[in-house]
């Protein structure tokens, strides 16, 4: 069969044309972190090829019939990725002549690190509404000092799991909007949200902003990696469990997702609606369930995936990779779904809607694959001092980096940003 080629002119035609796409990068994590389209999800020819690589590719792109474009370095990785996925029963795909080389040399922007959109987001928020910040110095002295701050790492699970800062409390991004009251004594209870850098730390920020709470509300500069470069001692293994929401936390929360839903007109889509999505040919859909692990093992909408609202609008990358796809969003009450819609809309996901309702009183199922478990009740340690001189040169690599973000996105022009 015979392959498509696109010179960079036109495939930034097709980045620009408004029909689903999806940008494969399939070099190496390292080759695609040194340089990559703005809109490129790496999905590496050693990955595609392996025993998970059927899988991974279904769920990125869902829909046999998308459009898909395939670069590399033009060192013969693209077409073996073309090759295999049309084995698979994908049927348009496409490659960029010449590889990554030819964009450049085009004039088109490069952009290096990881969740690029994501991190640009952030910094377009963090100026746009003009996020206060507090470094990890003015965060230290105020949990030895004062007793009446908060801090809140909003990444996923996992991550916390890997390294934390001791004090902080686990609510993932989403969670903020849906547990918050529970762990804020009061109204007079500073509040600071970290992550392992910026993005996470500004969304969350910024929701609970948005959530009007009467609480000082800062974004912790470079998160975890700021703990660590003032020379501070970050905990690893450290797991903890998120209990249940109280009521008082579920009125909260519910009076939020109505707020959202009228200020920010979020689509709201029936069962009926739902199902003709998912039965349409012509369309891509992302079914996603933004709940907790634990809530989703419990009971979930059969052909639906589990990604937490926080990790879905922080790492979206991970997760959908056709630009223009449909995306519906589920949870209980609204306010995690909602504000992940609101966020994912912002960055440049168009066709976005929540399940009105909610899950409550469906036909759920509790049949869910197998997934990695964290270690229960393990002793926190300290990270090894001796591993720290590489973590620091990987800090600045990468704070170097996403300060180059915005303008560059802005540069690029086939994505932008919106607050509404």
């Amino acid at each position: 069969m015979m392959i498509h080629h696109l010179d960079p002119h036109g495939l930034r035609c097709r980045l620009l044309d408004g029909n689903e796409l999806a940008l494969f990068d399939v070099r190496g994590g390292p080759a695609f972190r040194a340089g990559h389209l703005l809109l490129a999800v790496n999905l590496s020819w050693d990955v595609l090829s392996g025993p998970d690589g059927r899988a991974l590719a279904d769920k990125l792109v869902p829909r046999p019939a998308a459009r898909i474009v395939l670069y590399d370095d033009d060192g013969g990785q693209a077409e073996r990725a073309c090759a295999l996925l049309r084995e698979w029963g994908y049927q348009d795909i496409s490659l960029l002549e010449g590889g990554i080389a030819t964009w450049e040399e085009a004039g088109f922007e490069i952009f290096t690190g990881t969740y690029t959109i994501n991190n640009a987001f952030a910094f377009f928020l963090e100026h746009h509404f003009a996020i206060p910040r507090m470094n990890a110095d003015e965060v230290a002295q105020r949990l030895e000092s004062d007793g009446k701050t908060v801090v809140i790492d909003s990444r996923p699970i996992q991550e916390f799991y890997q390294a934390s800062i001791p004090g902080a409390i686990h609510l993932p991004v989403a969670e903020l909007v849906y547990r918050l009251i529970d762990q804020i004594p009061d109204e007079k209870t500073d509040i600071v949200v970290h992550c392992g850098g910026k993005a996470r730390a500004v969304l969350g920020c910024q929701a609970l902003r948005l959530a009007s709470i009467p609480n000082r509300v800062w974004a912790m500069e470079h998160g975890t990696m700021g703990w660590d470069l003032s020379g501070r001692c970050l905990l690893q293994g450290k797991n903890p469990a998120l209990p249940a929401a109280s009521v008082a936390a579920l009125d909260w929360s519910s009076g939020l997702a109505k707020s959202f839903s009228e200020t920010f007109r979020i689509p709201q889509i029936s069962c009926d609606t739902l199902e003709a999505w998912r039965t349409d040919e012509s369309r891509s859909l992302y079914m996603i369930d933004v709940r907790t692990w634990q809530e989703f093992q419990a009971g979930h909408l059969p052909g639906s995936c589990w990604v937490p609202g926080g990790e879905l609008v922080g790492l979206t990358e991970d997760h959908i990779a056709t630009r223009n796809a449909r995306i519906c969003l589920l949870d209980d009450n609204g306010a995690r779904a909602r504000l992940a819609a609101l966020y994912l809309r912002q960055m440049g996901w168009r066709d976005v809607a929540v399940l009105a309702g909610g899950l409550k009183g469906r036909d759920l199922t509790a049949s869910v694959p197998a997934t990695q478990e964290l270690a229960a009740n393990a002793e926190p340690a300290s990270l090894l001092d001796a591993e720290r001189p590489q973590r620091i040169k990987g800090y600045e690599t990468t704070i170097a980096q996403r300060a180059r973000l915005f303008g560059q996105v802005l540069r690029d022009g086939t994505l932008s940003f919106r607050v509404r």
